[in-house]
C-alpha cells in the first residue's frame, strides 16, 4: 500500500482566475482553510485512536491510497480464507462471440501450477469454483492460428483489478483492515506525519506565490495581489501556520 498526497492546484487556479478577470479572493481564501483542515485533522488526533472508517476518511481526503499486487494477495487471502501467493496469466481455450481468445490475470492458491499450458474450461470452472483461482482481469487476443480445442466463452470474472478499492467495493472490510495493519507501522506513521508538513508547507508556499503578487512591477497585478494579500494575512496569522505539530510525542 502506498499513499500519495494529493495535488495543490492553488497558484494555478487562482492565477488562472486572475487572468481571467476574476478576483475571487472568498475562494482563494476558503481552499486554504478547507485544505488546512484535511491535513490538521489528521495531525491533531492522534491517528491510531481513530476508527477504521474515521482514519479512511480522513486520509483520502489528503492521499490517494495505491494498492500494489501483494495488496490484493493478502486482501484476497483474507476474504477467501486461501493462501493466495502469486498473480499469474492462464491462457485458455476460450474464444469470445468477436473471435477473441480469452486469457485470464489472477490470484493463485500456493497449492495451484503456475499453468505453463492452455487450460481447458473444466479446469478453469473447478479452479474457479473453489477459489483456488480467483480472476481479476481478462485479456483478450487475436490469434494468428486456430486453437485446435477451442471452448465457449464463460465469464469467470471476480473482480476487477483496476477497480478502485473503495467503499462500493466487496473487499472493502478487508482494504480497512489492511491500512489499519499498515499504518501500525512506526516507519509508515512517521511517513504521514512528515507528508502532512509537507502538503501545508506546499499550499503556504502557493498561498504566499500569489500574495507576491503584490510586489509585481504592473500596477494593476500589484492592486491585485494587494487585495489576496490583505485577506491572507486577515485569516491567518503567523504562529497558526508555522506551529511544529507534537504528534509523535504521543505513540
Amino acid at each position: 500500500m502506498k499513499l500519495v498526497l494529493k495535488k495543490i492546484n492553488l497558484k494555478e487556479e487562482t492565477k488562472r482566475d486572475i487572468e481571467s478577470k476574476i478576483y475571487d479572493i472568498d475562494k482563494f481564501i476558503n481552499y486554504i482553510k478547507e485544505h488546512l483542515k484535511k491535513a490538521n485533522y489528521l495531525i491533531e488526533n492522534k491517528i491510531l485512536d481513530l476508527d477504521e472508517q474515521e482514519l479512511y476518511d480522513a486520509l483520502k481526503e489528503v492521499f490517494d491510497i495505491k494498492y500494489d499486487n501483494e495488496d490484493y494477495l493478502e486482501i484476497l487471502s483474507k476474504q477467501n480464507e486461501k493462501h493466495y501467493t502469486d498473480i499469474i496469466t492462464i491462457n485458455t481455450n476460450m474464444i469470445d462471440n468477436e473471435g477473441y481468445n480469452i486469457s485470464y490475470l489472477g490470484a493463485k492458491d500456493k497449492k495451484l501450477p503456475n499453468y505453463n499450458e492452455r487450460v481447458p474450461l473444466s479446469e478453469i470452472r473447478n479452479i474457479t469454483e473453489s477459489s483456488d483461482f480467483v480472476v481479476l482481469k481478462e485479456l483478450k487476443y487475436k490469434l494468428n492460428t486456430k486453437l485446435k480445442s477451442p471452448e465457449k466463452y464463460e465469464n469467470h470474472k471476480y473482480i476487477n483489478f483496476d477497480q478502485d478499492l473503495d467503499e462500493n467495493n466487496e473487499l472493502f472490510d478487508k482494504v480497512l483492515e489492511l491500512i489499519i495493519k499498515e499504518i501500525k507501522q512506526k516507519n509508515v506513521l512517521k511517513k504521514i506525519l512528515s507528508d502532512l508538513q509537507s502538503y501545508i508547507n506546499e499550499l503556504m508556499y502557493q498561498a504566499k506565490e500569489i500574495t507576491k503578487l503584490s510586489e509585481s512591477d504592473n500596477p494593476e497585478l500589484k492592486q491585485i495581489g494587494l487585495l489576496y494579500k490583505k485577506a491572507f494575512e486577515e485569516n491567518f496569522n503567523k504562529k497558526q501556520l508555522t506551529q511544529k505539530n507534537n504528534h509523535k510525542r504521543r505513540y
